[in-house]
Order: structure tokens, then sequence, then C-alpha cells
């Protein structure tokens, strides 16, 4: 597979709208690039489309390097959104690299969950509620929409509210996704 950045604003920024970009910048005359590329290409391959690679060549597109703020490399910067969220630098080991992801690649459901989130402070609990279960069903282990769906269904199901939330203390790395 070929991640080399062919136009920036599409490839990164118009892409990034639509699921998380990786960008990694790097030279050929980079040792640790050399070690930092075959480890991205492998998770981007065996990522399930959760978020996409784009390689710059530094010295290809100084331009780039110079409006991102690159002073060293490898430099890897995530774009969602069409910016910049998070980054790291240097050849970091693939399980930092995966734990890192996992703490920076944005939920797909993120968009879904603001509205619902936005319809339940207007009142709009039912709409809401059928949003929160529709994520639910995709990402069933996303501890904020148990949270939410719990509070809704606190004094017309009980028993259901509690079923959802039974067992988040225990999760010894619950994390909202």
């Amino acid at each position: 597979m070929n991640y080399e950045v062919k136009d920036f604003s599409v490839d990164v920024i118009q892409a990034s709208h639509n699921k998380p970009v990786l960008v990694d910048f790097w030279a050929e005359w980079c040792g640790p690039c050399r070690v930092l590329v075959p480890v991205l290409e492998r998770l981007a391959a065996n990522n399930n489309g959760e978020w996409s690679l784009i390689k710059i060549n530094s010295d290809e597109h100084p331009e780039l390097s110079a409006k991102y703020g690159i002073r060293s490399i490898p430099a890897v910067k995530l774009f969602h959104k069409g910016e910049v969220v998070n980054e790291f630098v240097g050849a970091l080991p693939e399980p930092a690299i995966k734990e890192w992801l996992k703490k920076n690649i944005p939920s797909k459901f993120q968009d879904m969950l603001a509205h619902a989130e936005a319809l339940l402070s207007s009142g709009n609990e039912n709409e809401a509620s059928r949003i929160f279960n529709d994520v639910l069903i995709h990402d069933s282990g996303n501890i904020t929409v148990k949270i939410h769906l719990a509070r809704i269904y606190l004094f017309e199901d009980t028993e259901k509210a509690i079923q959802l939330i039974a067992g988040i203390e225990e999760t010894s790395d619950a994390q909202t996704h």
C-alpha cells in the first residue's frame, strides 16, 4: 500500500473529516525513521479502517514541515477534522505507539455522542436515548453511553439502569471511548 502524500489538502485535511489521519514526517537519511515506518505501516494495515496513514518526506516537502513546526524527525501528528489533535516525536516502540493510538484516536461515534448529549441537554430524552442505544450496539463497552442511558432509565426502568452501570467500577481499565 502506498502511504505517500499526493495532495496534502485532500489526503490529510479533507480525509481527516471522515476518519483520523496519522501523518509521519520522515526522511530517507533518518535512522529512527527507518525503524518507525514499518511499525506504522503494519499498524495502519491492521487497524480495521479506524484511521489512515500518510507519510511525508520532509526533504521533499519542506513547506509542510515548516508549516507544522517539524524540528526533529520522525515526527508523527494525528489529524482529526482538519486539525492536529496530538503528536509524538521519535521512534517509539510498537506497544507504546499502540497505547498512544488507543488514547488518541477519536471514537468513530464521537459526533453521534455529541449530538445525543445536545439532545439530552435540550430535554429530548427519547431521541437521545435512540442514538445512545445505536452507539451501544456497535461500541458495547462505551462507559459514557452507559452512564447517559442509565440516567435516562433511572426513574422509568431502574433495573435496566442498574444493569447498564453494573461492573463499570470493576473494570480496571475502564475508560470512555
